[in-house]
């Protein structure tokens, strides 16, 4: 389910029994499928595919979704935006974070009821807000527990983390990108300036 890619000890070696301490990690099944990808000038949809995608790697290790499958799951997602916001909105606007994680939510259910697979989808709390550093561990453990994080960077994109290395958050992206380079990123309150800022509130991890 998870594919250590370095590992190193700290605090010891091997024969003093220290436990290992993993410094860069990928799911595995982000190595055996290709994320679904929304198309150029899409953005607005990235919201339901960062979900769709988000549950094809939390099952990924146990199997994969049919395109029926898949089609129940995204209709599903308009469904629950189409009572909310116009078709024009969702293409041009996206939604808030808000909205998405209640669609999440009902997304997550329709796979429950309707393809009958176990699956949940919960927030991941990062504290402090204001510190990257803090966002990254979060996405870090919950990668480390064998779960997607789904997020929202700036410019209304909402992607998925696979992994990560010491320098870099691997993706599962819609749009086709592969990773954001930590250096890169940050949160309001620390490098909010900096080229990808991305949005502790949004997080939302997969748990199949």
């Amino acid at each position: 389910m998870l594919r250590a890619l370095k590992a190193r000890l700290e605090g010891g070696s091997s024969e003093t029994g220290a436990a290992p301490v993993v410094i860069a990690a990928k799911l595995a099944a982000a190595s055996r499928i290709e994320p679904l990808q929304y198309g150029d000038d899409l953005t607005g949809l990235s919201a339901i595919y960062a979900v769709t995608n988000a549950v094809r790697l939390g099952i990924g290790p146990y199997r994969q979704l049919t395109a029926g499958e898949v089609h129940t799951l995204i209709a599903a997602g308009f469904e629950f935006l189409s009572a909310r916001l116009t078709p024009s909105q969702v293409f041009h606007a996206g939604c808030r974070v808000s909205v998405w994680r209640s669609m999440s939510q009902a997304m997550v259910e329709a796979a429950r009821q309707r393809l009958g697979i176990n699956l949940a989808i919960e927030r991941v709390i990062v504290e402090p807000r204001q510190s990257r550093l803090a966002l990254f561990a979060a996405i870090e453990q919950s990668i480390l527990h064998w779960r997607p994080v789904a997020m929202l960077c700036r410019g209304g994109r909402y992607t998925v983390v696979s992994g990560f290395t010491p320098s870099s958050l691997l993706l599962f992206d819609g749009a086709g990108a592969c990773w954001l380079s930590k250096h890169a990123c940050g949160v309001p309150g620390d490098a909010e300036n900096a080229r990808h800022l991305l949005l502790p509130g949004s997080l939302m991890a997969l748990r199949a």
